[in-house]
């Protein structure tokens, strides 16, 4: 039966406690035949006072509701309005509970549109109903009130009815079944008339480029390439000669040709994408070999494949080949996918939500790669991934029934025979740790993003264990509903299974003591940052007793594990078979990290705890401290040659502190530093602008100062602006101090962590006329804002690593026992190179004029100050007073474009 008649509902409420709070206001709106036909709402009085923060929320106060009807004085006027039609709500859950405490009778069939467009629009971020509404162009008149919001919902339905249309049959049969385990109004939607039937917005691509032939043609020499009149200059309307791309280019080709490491600094405009990646696929067709190119952000990952790649390929008839890769467990593993369909009826229904969510994504995906779509929280949702993708334990291999359309099996065998392969920092250093198990061998490596060598090698040569991995891994032993324990009653003694069951169980009472004492004692204490817990003797004395009670549990549960597979070594049950193994295997896995992790001895490691609030997690990490032999030894001395790339690692115009940094200084003997310089003419395209009158960031008066700063900026150049900060108090504060600032003057103020990802907040600023964006550490590299996107740029404060950091703090300390400055030889070079970062994300293009304002006087009073200005790029304007300030903005206020 055709429906085309729906009732959409919201309530607003005294709080989001359920059993306790009460409804304030509820707005009901009928829709047929997509029209709005009728509407119902009123204000409702509560049992209880409405506190502060939902006033400031909703706008209804306790004034407000004074003399509005108890809730038992309209029931009968709200039974009626729905009658038996078809109810749509965003978050039904939520407001059907509160409905049917008052109306327990209540059973009409229910679609909610945030998990809707959880599943039909799975590439989206934000599925709050305002982000939706935006999305979609649907105006709301009152955000947060009940009649309004009602009508938004109804509106954002009628928009995903067509996208019902483009569900394919063996996509509806799976989301059919789910529907029995958690109902979200799949079917309601299966049967709503539709007019029209749009796709499922999913961009999907193929992740191996394969060319024509096999067979390299004869070509131009990198030169001609570059020149005007070459390959570039007939293709790119736009393209300028650059020398330093050019020469960058022939020193690249020339590297890959006698084996030398050649580590670069290439400045803004350059053009080093080009200038790698002509050179390294000339240089694989040439002599057969293939090349490594490793870029710290996926994004630039995405990049280089789907933009830069076909263009240069196309310069070679499209001989060449190539393949994204990352590390296996960003894809999905088609045989667990299977087996948790098969297993729906027993799942809980937060498992079940995740395979809603996922469903039209694994029908349809070409790479299988997790990152391609962003409906699920992977910070939330990471133990359910966990059940469902590729690891290093499980794996069918040739027999699985999936291997032929295995996502990771095929990316990895085409970048084993791809002439490049694109892959990520992360990939580079654990698969490097791990005997390159995963690239296999090879002799030339591309390193982009280089002045990240450090930090990523750091955190993936390191070790980490969570709360979460630890729960995951052993309660999947010693849950009573576990599906491998219950599977394993079925094939062996049942004693057994439950022996198993019980000293997982003891096992995880042990290390959960020493988590939960740690965050109860410990991380509430030190204000929830993380903290080195070697240096507390009681916690490594109840760490100590605790594990040495373990480790026999350990020994006891593998050496079960190894009977069962001899036990069923002949036995047809493969599945069950490899289970046992993987089961193993990561037993095997937690016990290393535990010896590495709670018996912490070596002193080039750094064992520090995180605790995070928001998702309740706790993690364990011991990272090296030193990476520069490391490296060597797993990376530097297995190439011929490697070339790094960045436009930030030099200081003072030469290597030495990158090179110590990252331990290529071992290598100088066949290395190669140098310097491409910035085409663009900073003198004359950009205004750097220090405020001497500024006080210390130690100050009481430091914000208010710097906020008095940043509004006389905002509206002396009414430009788009983007304030660089260095911590997310220092984010929130100016937030709460600009918001009023900017509603006032109709600007729109936009921030990290405020609602939006990062991609969707870069993209609202770019679209809109005026804006101000605050962005903290993510932001002050990685952004390409050219022109009119971005002429603005305030960094209030220096970025000085924080000194309490564990590894901040670790390094310092191993400098200083060697005898040398940490602050001047670590934490002002650190320092140094990330205000290039940042300052770099201003000039763009040869077009392009800014103004960087710096607000942070000790430029001038610290002795560090003088290697900061050597780094710092345009015609410098130093203001020692308000006055001065006041002055230099007024000339900017009589300026024309």
């Amino acid at each position: 039966m055709k429906h085309n008649r729906f009732i959409a509902l919201d309530i607003e409420t005294t709080g989001l406690e359920k059993d306790s709070n009460d409804i304030i206001e509820i707005g009901l709106a009928l829709f047929e035949n997509e029209l709005l036909k009728d509407t119902y709402s009123s204000f409702i009085k509560p049992n209880t006072n409405i506190p502060k923060r939902i006033e400031e929320l909703t706008g209804i106060s306790n004034e407000t509701v004074e003399h509005a009807p108890k809730i038992n004085e309209v029931i009968d006027d709200i039974k009626g309005f729905i009658g038996n039609n078809i109810i749509v709500a965003h978050n039904a859950n939520f407001d059907i509970y509160f409905i049917k405490k008052h109306i327990p009778e209540l059973d009409n069939e229910v679609a909610d549109t945030l998990l809707l467009s959880r599943i039909l629009l799975p590439q989206e971020h934000r599925f709050s109903l305002s982000m939706l509404i935006e999305l979609f162009g649907i105006e709301n008149h009152a955000a947060h009130r009940a009649l309004y919001d009602a009508i938004a919902c109804g509106e954002l339905f009628l928009k995903l009815i067509p996208y019902g249309g483009g569900i394919k049959e063996n996509e509806w049969t799976i989301l059919k079944d789910a529907e029995k385990y958690n109902p979200c109004g799949i079917n309601i939607l299966y049967n709503f008339e539709r007019h029209n039937s749009k796709d499922i917005p999913l961009s999907l691509k193929n992740y191996f480029l394969h060319g024509k032939s096999a067979v390299s043609k004869k070509k131009d020499s990198i030169e001609n390439i570059f020149s005007k009149d070459g390959y570039i200059g007939e293709k790119l309307s736009n393209f300028e000669n650059r020398n330093q791309q050019m020469t960058l280019a022939k020193d690249i080709m020339d590297s890959l040709n006698r084996n030398e490491f050649l580590i670069t600094e290439s400045g803004t405009g350059t053009g080093k994408t080009f200038a790698y990646l002509f050179p390294s696929v000339q240089y694989s067709l040439e002599n057969n070999k293939r090349i490594i190119i490793s870029t710290q952000t996926k994004s630039l990952q995405n990049q280089l494949f789907e933009k830069d790649l076909p263009f240069v390929f196309n310069y070679f008839d499209n001989i060449p080949s190539a393949q994204i890769l990352k590390g296996r467990r960003n894809y999905i593993c088609l045989f667990k996918w299977q087996e948790l369909l098969d297993y729906m009826p027993v799942l809980s229904k937060f498992d079940v939500e995740l395979i809603q969510k996922l469903i039209i994504w694994v029908s349809r995906t070409k790479s299988g790669d997790i990152d391609e779509i962003s409906n699920i929280d992977m910070q939330r949702e990471n133990y359910l991934w966990n059940k469902i993708k590729c690891d290093d334990f499980f794996c069918l291999k040739a027999k699985c029934p999936f291997y032929k359309n295995c996502f990771f099996i095929n990316a990895r065998r085409n970048a084993r025979k791809a002439n490049i392969a694109i892959i990520n920092h992360s990939l580079l250093f654990s698969d490097a740790k791990n005997v390159n198990i995963i690239l296999g061998q090879y002799k030339d490596l591309i390193i982009d993003e280089a002045h990240n060598i450090e930090k990523s090698a750091t955190t993936n040569i390191g070790v980490t264990l969570s709360l979460k991995e630890l729960e995951f891994i052993l309660g999947s032993l010693s849950s009573k509903k576990s599906i491998f324990i219950k599977h394993l009653k079925k094939s062996v003694d049942i004693t057994i299974a439950n022996k198993i069951n019980r000293i997982s169980s003891d096992m995880l009472s042990h290390i959960n003591y020493v988590f939960y004492l740690a965050r109860d004692k410990y991380i509430e204490n030190i204000k929830n940052r993380p903290f080195r817990y070697n240096n507390i003797v009681d916690l490594l004395k109840t760490m100590d007793e605790s594990f040495n009670n373990c480790m026999p549990l350990f020994t006891k549960l593998i050496n079960i594990f190894h009977e069962l597979e001899n036990l069923l070594s002949e036995n047809n049950d493969l599945e069950v078979r490899l289970n046992l193994e993987s089961k193993r295997m990561e037993i095997e896995e937690l016990q290393s990290k535990i010896n590495k992790l709670f018996i912490p001895y070596d002193d080039n490691t750094c064992y520090y705890m995180e605790y995070n609030e928001r998702t309740k997690s706790i993690k364990l990490s011991g990272v090296p401290i030193q990476i520069g032999q490391i490296l060597d030894d797993i990376l530097y001395s297995k190439v011929d040659s490697i070339i790094t790339t960045t436009g930030t690692c030099s200081i003072n115009n030469e290597f030495s502190y990158f090179l110590e940094r990252t331990g290529l200084n071992l290598y100088e003997e066949k290395s190669i530093t140098k310097i491409y310089k910035s085409p663009f003419d900073y003198d004359s395209q950009l205004k750097t602008v220090i405020c001497e009158f500024i006080p210390s960031p130690t100050d009481p008066s430091y914000y208010n100062d710097i906020t008095m700063a940043i509004k006389a900026i905002v509206q002396s150049i009414p430009r788009k602006t983007m304030i660089l900060t260095t911590s997310y108090h220092m984010l929130n504060e100016l937030y709460d101090s600009l918001f009023p600032f900017a509603e006032n003057l109709g600007i729109q103020l936009l921030a990290q962590g405020k609602g939006r990802s990062r991609s969707r907040i870069i993209d609202k600023f770019k679209s809109s006329h005026q804006a101000l964006l605050l962005g903290t550490d993510s932001f002050w590299e990685g952004i390409d804002l050219p022109g009119k996107m971005l002429e603005t740029l305030i960094i209030p404060k220096l970025p000085f690593p924080v000194p309490d950091n564990p590894i901040v703090e670790s390094r310092s300390n191993k400098l200083n026992e060697m005898g040398k400055k940490a602050f001047d030889e670590y934490i002002v070079p650190e320092m140094i190179l990330k205000t290039k970062q940042g300052s770099g994300r201003l000039i763009r293009t040869t077009y392009d004029r800014g103004i960087l304002f710096i607000l942070d006087s000790r430029i001038y009073s610290r002795n560090y100050g003088k290697r900061v200005l050597n780094e710092i790029p345009g015609k410098l304007h130093r203001v020692s007073s308000f006055y001065m300030f006041s002055q230099f903005l007024k000339g900017k206020e009589n300026e024309t474009d």
